[in-house]
């Protein structure tokens, strides 16, 4: 079952292999980690996943200031 509440975003490849190979992405307080597959990884080491929203706080990305108009700033 899809839990919206999280907003993992896969592309449809990723998606795909998440799905038919079944790996796992667990969540850690705000920090999401791809579980690899015994046969990839007999320990199953956790790989964070990094975000690659433009919004989130600390981002070098900003709106311009000029109505309508948007971009990375600097």
């Amino acid at each position: 079952m899809t839990n919206l509440a999280d907003g993992i975003l896969l592309c449809a490849p990723d998606d795909l292999r998440v799905n038919n190979e079944r790996w796992r992405i667990v969540r850690t307080g705000s920090d999401y980690s791809l579980i690899p597959l015994p046969t990839i990884d007999p320990s199953q080491t956790p790989i964070r996943l990094a975000s690659k929203s433009a919004l989130k706080l600390g981002s070098p990305l900003r709106f311009d200031s000029e109505p309508g108009r948007r971009g990375a700033a600097g």
